[in-house]
């Protein structure tokens, strides 16, 4: 089976664009926008204000021969593409690495930075005007200043009819497959489409996991970036009150952040080619997203390497490490409460068997094989 890839942004630190680059086979093409990094499948593909350029989107796929359009994310596409694409026969999947089918912000954080509970009536549109402190907070006053602020406010014309535009764009997608229950139950409460959904976790590559000699205290660290929704800061609000002095945590990934602490380390971003090298240099990872991801890609390979994973709550990480008995759980956002795991993981140290590692993972061929049972089974 072939598969055209069409991801909105390729880039080296994205988990969605490292899973793409390891999916796709090198007779593949990744059609993007905009791409960070050389990769020789990469195909760009035009943009025409807020969508794909559809002259330019068809001339760039003509000459491709593949079995199935493959969509990473659904952002700048639009029905028109589709629909053309299904006149030609051709087989679509989406595959749910975040919520954007849901939500404009991607991971169902509204503008207060608090968790959205979705597309529910006017919800959009109240978020994005959270963006405005000129606006008053009250819903019932926002509803009357909409007529007026929409002619102002451009984008709000959009809000109000984003639902129902990507009730059309899944008209034409075949099966949309979910990394995780939790990310399914969360999306599928309002785009209706369970005949067409399927629960596939990800896959994780083989990596070289250098055995790390235990010391005395283990080393904590965090990948990612500083963006609110990854929730570094209560990594930093909990380390602030912990007394221990004789531990340290590394921050890997785009940090932008003021550290006073001398046993907090900013290492900065990396090459996703090297996570053997940062995988290296900890024992234990925290995972303390804000938002409920709907995989996680570095806990699979810290775990597929055996460290220590503490997650917030609000991740799929129970689901996906099912079993896994150095997986540590606490309250989402809750400082107070990561501080407790922290020191019950610093008082079992001694304890904790490091040579133990979670394998319970597709191969990507394994993967591929499951992609193609998935939409090719009638052509066999």
């Amino acid at each position: 089976m072939k598969i055209l890839h069409y991801i909105d942004s390729y880039k080296d630190d994205g988990g969605s664009s490292c899973f793409v680059k390891e999916l796709a086979l090198v007779d593949e093409t990744i059609l993007t926008t905009k791409s960070d990094f050389e990769d020789g499948r990469v195909k760009k593909a035009l943009l025409k204000g807020n969508f794909l350029d559809e002259e330019d989107f068809f001339k760039k796929i003509d000459k491709e021969k593949f079995d199935l359009f493959l969509l990473h994310s659904l952002k700048f596409l639009t029905p028109k593409i589709l629909s053309e694409l299904k006149k030609r026969n051709v087989k679509i999947g989406y595959i749910s690495h975040d919520y954007y089918s849901i939500c404009e912000r991607v991971v169902l954080i509204n503008n207060r930075n608090m968790l959205c509970s979705g597309p529910y009536g006017k919800n959009c549109i109240y978020c994005y005007m959270d963006k405005y402190l000129f606006i008053p907070i009250t819903r019932q006053i926002r509803d009357l200043l909409f007529p007026f602020l929409s002619l102002v406010l451009k984008r709000l014309k959009w809000y109000k009819d984003r639902k129902n535009f990507f009730d059309e764009i899944f008209t034409f997608i075949d099966r949309i497959i979910y990394p995780s229950k939790k990310s399914f139950d969360i999306t599928d409460r309002f785009l209706k489409q369970k005949e067409k959904s399927v629960i596939i976790n990800n896959f994780q590559k083989d990596i070289d996991c250098e055995k790390r000699e235990k010391g005395d205290y283990p080393v904590f660290a965090f990948v990612g970036h500083s963006s609110y929704h990854k929730g570094l800061q209560t990594i930093l609000k909990a380390f602030k009150i912990l007394k221990n002095e004789n531990i340290k945590l590394l921050l890997y990934g785009n940090i932008k952040i003021k550290n006073k602490d001398k046993r907090i380390v900013i290492k900065g971003k990396f090459k996703s080619e090297k996570i053997d090298e940062v995988l290296k240099s900890f024992d234990v990872l925290i995972f303390p997203s804000i938002w409920p991801e709907t995989s996680g890609r570095v806990i699979f390979e810290g775990a597929k390497c055996g460290k220590v994973i503490i997650s917030s709550n609000l991740t799929a990480a129970k689901e996906l490490l099912k079993g896994y008995p150095k997986l540590f759980i606490f309250e989402n956002r809750n400082h107070l409460d990561l501080k407790s795991v922290i020191e019950k993981v610093l008082k079992d140290w001694g304890k904790i068997d490091m040579n133990l590692k979670y394998s319970k993972f597709y191969s990507v061929e394994i993967y591929r094989n499951k992609l193609e049972d998935l939409f090719l089974e009638g052509r066999k």
